[in-house]
């Protein structure tokens, strides 16, 4: 399939709580490429999830634009069946007394918990279910409710519902925040299989060791401006990351894996 731009956004000005977040933020990105956004903390990463979600919505000026599959009025419903976002949010919204099976059966249908009318669903669909989560190994926690699951667990699971409807693009929201050592690396395992399927994953994250070899492009945002934008190859270099972080770093591949230390 040729890649589309899913996402344009173009000389956008949004606020959050009468604070200017962007101010002539331009960014698109493609179907098929996978892609990674750095930043610090309170740089505007989350801010782009939110203007994808429609949760914030930009000021309407000339000559600015917020298009998605190259159509500027995309219903919400349209784009919930093309767009999926995993944040922590969801974490916060779903039924914790839910198993696993269930909770990510409700991401077929945007529900955060069930309330009586599961029947009328279709019980076909819940192969999908089944399918899902054999190719992601949680067949031994299928049954387990989520608030019995350690917090990597949790975000596998919220990760897998956001997947249920088979949607075009994937978003992640910081998915490694409070993860332990081994939990990030069955996250970092998940991407790698993410990566590899139909797909295209927009991950949000300051951490540079969760951009693996299956991610072609890397997107650099600094106080809510696009500073850099390249391959992981061009733009993970000590100098550029020392200028994001504001703190001199070096950087290097050990294994596949991109690491970072502090340049004494």
């Amino acid at each position: 399939m040729k890649p589309q731009n899913w996402l344009k956004l173009k000389n956008i000005e949004a606020w959050i709580c009468g604070k200017k977040i962007f101010d002539g933020l331009n960014l698109s990105l493609k179907t098929n490429e996978n892609t990674v956004m750095l930043g610090q903390n309170g740089s505007g990463k989350s801010s782009i999830v939110k203007l994808i979600s429609r949760d914030l919505y930009p000021v309407i000026k000339e000559n600015s634009e917020l298009i998605f599959f190259g159509r500027e009025n995309m219903s919400l419903v349209e784009l919930r069946k093309n767009i999926s976002i995993y944040s922590s949010e969801v974490e916060k919204r779903i039924d914790q007394n839910l198993d696993v099976f269930s909770a990510i059966e409700t991401g077929l249908y945007g529900i955060m918990r069930f309330s009586g009318r599961e029947n009328n669903y279709q019980k076909s669909l819940r192969r999908e279910v089944e399918e899902l989560i054999e190719k992601l190994n949680l067949g031994h926690i299928a049954r387990k409710e989520i608030y019995r699951l350690s917090d990597g667990q949790r975000k596998i699971v919220l990760i897998a519902r956001a997947l249920a409807n088979n949607p075009k693009v994937l978003v992640l929201d910081e998915p490694s925040c409070n993860l332990d050592l081994k939990a990030n690396y069955e996250l970092i395992k998940m991407q790698k299989y993410l990566s590899k399927s139909s797909t295209t994953l927009f991950w949000v994250t300051h951490k540079i060791e969760e951009i693996t070899n299956d991610i072609e492009r890397v997107v650099f945002i600094k106080n809510g401006i696009i500073i850099g934008d390249g391959s992981p190859s061009s733009m993970l270099t000590s100098h550029k990351l020392s200028n994001l972080y504001d703190i001199p770093l070096k950087v290097f591949k050990e294994n596949n894996y991109w690491q970072v230390l502090p340049r004494v």
